[in-house]
């Protein structure tokens, strides 16, 4: 996976007691320092290589009274420090990193995909929005600040934020001004909490452009026997897809909501365009809404009249072909 390492020279001093801390569950009898050039008068130093990158070296002394290790345990020296740093860059990869602006979306996506992967072995006919078990997860997706301006101080109060989340599984910087969590809630609960975060958030922050939005698993990938869901990489994929596209909604709405879910656009968005012969309808829910075959989506007539559900059985960019249900 590729991510920007936030192991460079200049900050690992940053690091330090997370790298003392590893260092000593290997070699328990010795202190460590940090250093930008070897020192010679210490029993032994050793660079700090991470990538292929002299990010500094770290130097140990045998604390008084403890009992030298042995060469040959010495000798694994530069080895402890490598696993220590790969420990530390992968701790900062798998969390929010407000300090570096890691971009760590693949991490946020293996972490995803590895929670889905039990959960997707047997699926099986799912409809839309007809209450039943909780969903297993909630994928939500954070946008703020401007594009003129950097939003640095945005994403850290916000990541601060979500870090108290309940339930909370899995978080991470998506780019300059996104962000994203998965955890465990209801679909009513996941609402509330969301809406909350946006309270917290825009007390400090008033007029900073603030968008959320979410996508709930398996609800919203309302899966069919046939469907290519039961692949844990392609519902991982679809999941972020449908939070993402949740999310360009709530950007066009006039009136922003506190969260829109991706079953929000279905409700709102899922309207009858034409009536056809032998029960079936053109809808407005594409491709690029993540629609699919063997979704079934609550629609609605132009004037805003329930017309029930429909199963999609043909998808185009912008629109669908859908067979009523009943």
């Amino acid at each position: 996976m590729n991510f920007r390492s936030p192991l460079r020279p200049g900050n690992l001093h940053r690091y330090r007691k997370v790298l003392e801390a590893e260092l000593s569950r290997y070699l328990p009898n010795y202190q460590f320092r940090l250093l930008d050039a070897p020192d010679k008068d210490d029993d032994l130093s050793s660079p700090l290589s991470f990538r292929d990158q002299i990010l500094g070296y770290v130097s140990l002394r045998l604390k008084p009274g403890h009992e030298r290790a042995s060469k040959e345990v010495l000798n694994l020296f530069p080895e402890f420090i490598l696993a220590a740093l790969e420990k530390i860059a992968l701790k900062k990869a798998l969390t929010t990193d407000s300090e570096t602006g890691l971009n760590n979306r693949d991490f946020f996506y293996f972490k995803l995909k590895k929670l889905l992967a039990p959960m997707t072995s047997g699926p099986k006919a799912l409809k839309l929005w007809e209450g039943g078990a909780a969903p297993e997860l909630v994928l939500a997706l954070f946008e703020v600040g401007s594009a003129k301006r950097s939003a640095k101080a945005d994403v850290k109060e916000l990541s601060s934020i979500l870090k108290t989340t309940p339930d909370l599984i899995s978080t991470a910087r998506l780019s300059d001004r996104r962000l994203g969590i998965i955890f465990r809630a209801d679909a009513s609960e996941a609402l509330s909490l969301l809406n909350n975060i946006r309270a917290t958030f825009l007390k400090k922050y008033p007029t900073t452009q603030y968008y959320c939005a979410y996508a709930l698993h398996p609800q919203d990938l309302a899966l069919d026997p046939q469907s290519p869901f039961h692949d844990p990489s392609v519902a991982a994929e679809a999941l972020m897809e449908k939070a993402d596209c949740a999310l360009h909604f709530a950007f066009g709405r006039r009136t922003p909501s506190p969260a829109i879910g991706f079953g929000d656009l279905i409700n709102s968005y899922g309207q009858i365009v034409q009536v056809l012969q032998q029960d079936r309808v053109l809808i407005n829910l594409g491709m690029s809404m993540g629609a699919l075959p063997g979704q079934v989506f609550t629609v609605q007539s132009p004037s805003g009249e329930r017309k029930g559900e429909a199963t999609i059985f043909e998808t185009a960019e912008a629109h669908s072909l859908a067979q009523t249900n009943g």
